[in-house]
């Protein structure tokens, strides 16, 4: 905490009162300034009796209120979130205040600086909560000094910072450091850019900044420090981290950026989708963006995701905005909850219907946390900004610079000195307007992001470049995105898309939000994902072992043959279907180890619960022995049939709902895996989904189908079925005999 205030209050007060000279401090009484802050410590401990290591993380939304201007600049600081961590305690701002009352309600009301900008040196600091700070002061008064003085041990604010490349400042007496010195990487017209570094005898410091030149505030920062550390009469090690970019809903969490490592992967661009055109897109109608009366909450570790699903698919475009997000309890009454919108998301869900999220943090200290125990709903006016698709078209030159515009949007295509066939392009305009992942034309291509421009030094871990790389990229908190593309061959032109949204909302609704465990019990309500039937479909493309993507196997029983098993084994895949009409009968076989052989079906992994295709292996009948040598054994297979999905003339009117009354076939006292190896509620890729499941048990084999039902004879399933089909058998009964001879050992 002690990092991030006092290193914080150095750099983030400079402003631009000249835009062609130097960049200075100038804050307009009233204004605010939000930030995202995180920082990260860690302290290594001689004791004597060996090294203890201690870690600790702050996760805070901290907000800058400007009080008075002038030679005496006064600022109110308010800490609207805070997570501190260290080891088994800690402070969070969402948890009771019984839990450390004293810092609770320290922090709680917030803190008041004072600076001297002339002198550059802080001349003032105290808690807006005196009670409890005069009761600190008495009590910790010499501690609390030092620790203060250590907080804010630079004193300094940088009021002038020359805006030319190379300029250098020094800033006396930061962190009980004499030579840490400012240097400028970059000037735009927007922007500066500025690295903080120190290199002593026994500590060093790195760091790199942004500041607007406009606005005149900090836009984003990280800085590492490796330093000396002595207390209570121990002596050790600290190395710090602390980021800080501005509290907008745009960029999304930090902490969980940082958290987990976040970054943006090298890739092979390969042809997409077809993508509907302006001239195809259909205006959405009130009842495809608002179909339903509910949508529904999540909460996970003080981040309430808020999410509407929408009924129509990813080809139309739209956005959805929540405000005024209200909560009450089961009674209707309101609940005093308040929410900070973290990031907003309008995407395609896996059911190909798009799906709005709002991500929220609970923020304030009147226990967020404990109030969420009552909320029986939200309430938020929704407003649905529809968009439209434009196409740019632009042609690489590996000369030049070229440039392509459309309304406010601007895109340009540089070449990267010195890397043969790679671009750069980069899109700016403002928040309407947003490029694609889609570059049709560079098939082939190979697409990454770039980093912080100026790389650190090399003492920095690989945590902490990620770090850097992440929040000083050009896409965090710039009005810009840009790409690298590494083309194979130059392509003659490449076509872009972006989405346009408009400026005004088309429809506004108000729209009431159940807890996620409450609304699969809404018949009324889609599922909130899609969720496949078999592990294969689910897993199998990213499974490194044969058990997830296993060989196809064949649907006709004249095709299914033996297999030996490490030469002296031996086995026979079906395909699920293939079970349920098929026996394997051993017609021929001398007993081994007076056991005689049978066909036995291998048990599937507990995660295999209805498996697309099953194995049965050569064994005694006690199971023992599966390996033989120079015996001879013949095997029958005997099908009723050959077996066939036929596809029902019945749709789901509600596509999630099956009326089992419209099957062929079905009985209550059915088990769930009988019913599913009956019947197929596919989606629109022809993959068979599961039904929604309760209870107890989640073995298929197990459930009564009668438990699972809604309304006697409703079934519910776990994405949207467009087809079902109906599991017979055509054809006459097969027989098919095999002879086998096991060799001989070596």
């Amino acid at each position: 905490m002690r990092s991030f205030l006092g290193f914080s209050l150095c750099v983030m007060l400079a402003a631009c009162s000249n835009p062609n000279k130097d960049v200075e401090f100038s804050p307009v009484q009233g204004e605010e300034r939000g930030y995202q802050a995180v920082s990260r410590t860690h302290i290594s401990i001689d004791t004597g009796r060996g090294k203890q290591q201690m870690s600790s993380t702050s996760q805070q939304l901290a907000r800058y209120k400007v009080v008075q201007t002038g030679k005496e600049t006064k600022l109110e600081l308010y800490i609207d979130y805070l997570n501190m961590r260290d080891g088994q305690s800690g402070l969070r701002s969402s948890r009771r205040a019984s839990a450390n009352p004293e810092l609770h309600a320290l922090f709680s009301k917030g803190f008041s600086l004072t600076a001297d900008l002339e002198a550059g040196k802080l001349t003032h600091f105290a808690a807006l909560n005196d009670e409890v700070w005069q009761a600190l002061l008495k009590n910790r008064g010499t501690e609390l000094e030092a620790e203060l003085k250590k907080m804010f041990s630079a004193a300094t604010f940088i009021t002038t910072v020359p805006a030319k490349v190379g300029a250098t400042v020094t800033l006396p007496g930061y962190q009980d450091l004499t030579d840490v010195t400012l240097t400028v990487l970059a000037v735009t017209d927007e922007q500066l850019t500025a690295q903080l570094a120190a290199e002593l005898d026994d500590g060093k410091l790195y760091g790199q900044l942004v500041l607007s030149r406009q606005s005149g505030w900090l836009e984003k920062m990280l800085m590492v420090a490796d330093l000396p550390f002595e207390q209570y009469g121990y002596a050790g090690r600290v190395r710090y981290q602390v980021v800080m970019v501005p509290d907008s809903e745009m960029y999304g969490s930090l902490f969980q950026q940082l958290e987990y490592n976040y970054q943006r992967p090298v890739y092979e661009y390969t042809t997409p989708p077809e993508l509907a055109s302006v001239t195809t897109m259909q205006p959405l109608t009130r009842q495809q963006v608002f179909p339903w009366p509910q949508g529904y909450f999540v909460l996970n570790d003080d981040l309430l995701g808020v999410n509407y699903q929408h009924d129509f698919s990813a080809g139309q475009q739209g956005r959805l905005k929540l405000t005024a997000i209200s909560a009450q309890n089961s009674a209707g009454e309101p609940i005093p909850l308040q929410l900070r919108s973290q990031r907003l998301y309008t995407y395609a869900n896996d059911d190909r219907f798009v799906k709005s999220s709002q991500q929220n943090l609970l923020v304030g200290w009147n226990e967020p946390d404990e109030l969420m125990n009552d909320v029986a709903q939200l309430s938020a006016d929704a407003e649905f900004y529809p968009a439209e698709l434009i196409t740019l078209r632009i042609k690489p030159d590996p000369a030049n610079t070229v440039t392509v515009s459309e309304g406010e949007l601007t895109v340009t295509l540089s070449p990267v000195p010195d890397e043969p066939q790679t671009y750069k392009l980069t899109a700016s305009g403002n928040e309407r307007y947003q490029l694609l992942q889609r570059y049709d034309g560079a098939e082939g291509a190979m697409i990454s992001y770039p980093g912080a421009q100026f790389s650190g030094p090399d003492w920095l871990t690989e945590d902490e470049r990620n770090a850097l790389d992440l929040v000083m990229a050009p896409y965090y908190n710039d009005a810009q995105n840009v790409t690298i593309l590494q083309f194979k061959q130059l392509p003659a032109e490449l076509t872009l898309y972006a989405s346009v949204y408009a400026d005004k909302p088309l429809y506004r609704q108000n729209i009431q939000f159940l807890p996620h465990d409450k609304y699969p019990q809404a018949d009324t309500l889609p599922p909130t994902n899609q969720y496949l039937l078999f592990d294969e479909d689910r897993f199998g493309q990213y499974a490194a072992d044969d058990e997830l993507s296993p060989p196809p196997v064949p649907q006709n029983p004249a095709d299914v043959k033996p297999e030996p098993v490490n030469n002296f084994g031996l086995a026979v895949h079906l395909s699920a279907e293939l079970a349920q009409l098929c026996t394997l009968t051993v017609v021929e076989a001398p007993e081994v180890s007076g056991q005689a052989l049978v066909w036995q079906l291998v048990p599937q992994s507990p995660r295999q619960v209805l498996p697309k295709q099953v194995k049965y292996q050569l064994s005694t009948t006690d199971g023992i022995r599966r390996y033989f040598y120079e015996i001879d054994v013949t095997t029958t297979l005997s099908c009723k049939g050959t077996p066939i999905w036929q596809r029902l003339d019945y749709t789901p009117e509600v596509s999630w709902l099956v009326d089992l009354n419209k099957l062929p076939e079905w009985d209550p006292g059915w088990t769930m895996a009988t019913l599913l190896q009956r019947y197929r509620f596919l989606n629109h890729e022809g993959l068979a989904l599961s039904p929604v499941q309760s209870g107890w048990s989640y073995d298929l084999s197990e459930q009564l189908l009668s438990t699972q039902l809604h309304n006697e004879h409703y079934l519910r399933i776990q994405g949207r079925v467009t087809q079902i089909q109906h599991l017979t058998q055509q054809g006459e009964p097969v027989t098919d005999d095999w002879s086998y001879r096991f060799p001989a050992l070596p």
